[in-house]
């Protein structure tokens, strides 16, 4: 109910519509949208990274213009949360207050600030103001 509020009011203020598929991990942490899973290594090129690939039931990516699209709405102040887990069970997350990427003709600029959690802050310290690489 809540994120069909939160649609309505987003709607009603002038937001953008989106017609593809996304993930909403219901299950876990209402509302989220997975744009990765992943358990070994995505090591693709360029183009890959453009087009949506893997398998939305198990390891994907979500392409980086719908990246770009979920984030791109100033008064739509979205937060990035990271869960990572080892082979061993051991997790950890990192939670990100302020997230957004740029569009393909900056190529897909990160902004990532507000760290807090108990991965560390490895992505507003090294990666904030970065392009998009592979």
């Amino acid at each position: 109910a809540v994120i069909v509020r939160a649609c309505l009011r987003m709607v009603a203020n002038g937001g953008f519509h989106l017609k593809y598929t996304v993930i909403w991990r219901l299950v876990v942490v209402p509302g989220w949208t997975v744009f990765q899973r992943r358990k070994d290594n995505f090591y693709r090129n360029w183009t890959d990274y453009e087009n949506e690939f893997g398998n939305l039931t198990g390891e994907f990516w979500l392409e980086l213009s719908k990246f770009h699209c979920l984030t791109k709405e100033e008064s739509n102040t979205l937060d990035l949360r990271v869960d990572l887990g080892d082979f061993e069970g051991n997790t950890a997350y990192a939670n990100y207050s302020t997230f957004s990427a740029s569009d393909g003709s900056t190529e897909y600029i990160l902004t990532v600030e507000g760290y807090s959690g108990t991965a560390g802050d490895g992505l507003s310290s090294h990666h904030n103001g970065s392009r998009f690489s592979t």
